[in-house]
């Protein structure tokens, strides 16, 4: 959900082929890598906790874990799409051509 948004899905969200954001991660450190024109270069980015959640580190994680298995599940859900889309597209060709 965006900031400042009324809470409804975004035309964006709407969308049913459009790429899956992934999970949001646990506070921590992370080293982020950008590669540009075969170039790299590195930096820590540190997540730091909303302290206004109650969450406890292990709910942190469950929800991580949770989040990374229903990421994993929507980009199977929209290769499937993909292939009905294909599927629904080849029969219409063949349709046509009857």
């Amino acid at each position: 959900m965006l900031v400042g948004s009324s809470g409804g899905p975004t035309a964006d969200e709407e969308s049913v082929y459009r790429n899956p954001n992934g999970p949001k991660v646990a506070p921590g450190i992370f080293q982020v890598h950008l590669t540009v024109d075969g170039r790299t270069q590195s930096q820590p980015l540190k997540v730091t906790m909303d302290l206004r959640s109650p969450a406890t580190p292990e709910v942190l994680q469950q929800h991580e874990q949770l989040g990374r298995q229903i990421f994993v599940e929507a980009i199977e859900v929209r290769r499937a799409l993909a292939e009905i889309a294909s599927v629904q597209k080849q029969l219409a060709d063949v349709q046509e051509k009857s």
